[in-house]
């Protein structure tokens, strides 16, 4: 029954998220007046251009946008919100769900650092592994940090430092980095079929064996197949079975998938009582032609830039997964 009221809450929160109140262009305060740009640069270092607004939940460069983004030229991102009204409600569910989670036996899902912050906030809560929500009134302001390496500690910081200036913002136009912004992303990698990144050929001798057929696969992921005996053959019945592999690509907001999927698998390991998987922090595994490379009983993924490419293969001939990705991610400049 707890689990049932927490799934409630997040559909609730989910929505809440979505709503009017929410919505990009509705109100006349702009996102990225309420941080500096050495405050920012204090967690992320160097920024690649000015800070820039963008439609909430999307990656677009806005001028009445509802975020302000922060980006690295390592494309590492931070995220700024702030909800005028409505606030109240929106932690208030959080901090029921997340009595509920308690409740329920669950704590191990909330993704808490150990650390304290303090702050010029009513209330505070957490959302996944990296967003930090800063109450004060009805007002909340929100910093995600699950696109960069910050920890919830340093955005803790910005939210004080934010939420302080809510009256009194700086004179910082999130409009004036839109440009630089759309020149940054035009020079990201373009989306193509997966299977270019990893074609028959390279999928083969990487297997040691032949595919039973075409790799097939679209611009978000490509399916390999080929067949393998059996370790303990029945007699009488065929010794082989068909193996596959699918390879996916995330073309942007890569590093953000790869820390909060690390972050909801470990947790969900803890919380199932599962091992860590033997070598997973051993340098042969980690050292590659990646930024970013995470490796766990789901399967591999890895982060070049901002581009996401993953394997989710199981347990099961990591080995083989780990060497899809790499050569898959060799390829994007190619």
């Amino acid at each position: 029954m707890e689990q049932l009221v927490v799934l409630s809450l997040l559909v609730t929160l989910a929505t809440f998220s979505g709503s009017s109140a929410r919505a990009a262009g509705t109100d006349t305060n702009d996102p990225c007046s309420f941080l500096t740009v050495d405050e920012v640069e204090a967690v992320t270092g160097k920024l690649a251009g000015p800070p820039f607004r963008t439609g909430s939940g999307d990656t677009k460069p806005r001028p009445n946008g509802r975020d302000c983004r922060y980006e690295t030229p390592d494309r590492r991102i931070i995220r700024l919100s702030v909800e005028w009204d409505g606030g109240k409600e929106y932690i208030g569910m959080m901090k029921a769900m997340e009595a509920m989670v308690d409740t329920a036996g669950l704590s191990q899902l909330k993704l808490l650092d150990g650390t304290t912050a303090a702050g010029h906030w009513d209330k505070a809560a957490l959302n996944g592994c990296c967003e930090f929500n800063a109450l004060l009134g009805d007002r909340v302001v929100t910093v995600d940090v699950s696109g960069s390496n910050a920890t919830l500690a340093q955005a803790a910081s910005l939210a004080d430092a934010a939420i302080r200036r809510l009256d009194q913002p700086l004179a910082v136009s999130g409009a004036a980095g839109i440009k630089a912004a759309q020149e940054r992303a035009a020079q990201r990698p373009k989306p193509r079929n997966v299977c270019d990144l990893l074609t028959r050929a390279d999928a083969e001798a990487i297997a040691r064996v032949s595919l039973s057929q075409p790799p097939q696969g679209t611009d978000q992921s490509c399916h390999y197949t080929w067949l393998i005996k059996q370790p303990f053959p029945i007699k009488g019945q065929d010794s082989s079975f068909e193996f596959e592999l699918e390879l996916k690509v995330t073309w942007q907001e890569g590093f953000y998938e790869l820390r909060t999927t690390a972050a909801a698998f470990g947790n969900a390991t803890n919380m199932l009582g599962l091992p860590k998987m033997k070598g997973q922090d051993a340098p042969d595994q980690i050292n590659g032609p990646w930024d970013a490379f995470s490796k766990s009983l789901a399967g591999i993924s890895a982060v070049k830039g901002n581009v996401m490419v993953s394997v989710e293969g199981g347990p099961a001939k990591q080995d083989i997964q780990r060497a899809f990705v790499e050569k898959a991610i060799l390829n994007l400049s190619k």
